[in-house]
């Protein structure tokens, strides 16, 4: 299993009913996107540390799995709708990571 870590700055303007709905976006992928496994999805409330302004966290199947993922026009759809739109290109981070399978 792979999964999948998103960190995002949000764009000075993005308005926090944008973000919930970037959020929720995300999340709907769940059922749409064959080998993602479940998706998490939310906005950073730390008091602490305010770097990143939203976070995804996806299990997939595999590697060829998030490779499908990345393409899938649902995905592409939210990130050209949305995610460009709100998340600054410069402030983003990912990484995959190998799971063992529970």
């Amino acid at each position: 299993m792979i999964r999948h870590i998103f960190l995002g700055k949000a764009r000075a303007e993005a308005t926090p009913e944008q973000l919930e709905e970037l959020c929720a976006a995300w999340r709907s992928l769940v059922g749409q996107v064959p080998g993602l496994r479940s998706l998490v999805a939310g906005r950073n409330i730390s008091p602490r540390d305010q770097q990143y302004t939203v976070a995804l966290v996806a299990d997939l199947d595999d590697m060829g799995a998030w490779e499908r993922y990345m393409q899938h026009p649902a995905h592409v759809a939210i990130s050209q709708r949305l995610t460009s739109k709100l998340i600054h290109s410069d402030g983003r981070a990912m990484v995959q990571l190998v799971m063992e399978d529970q």
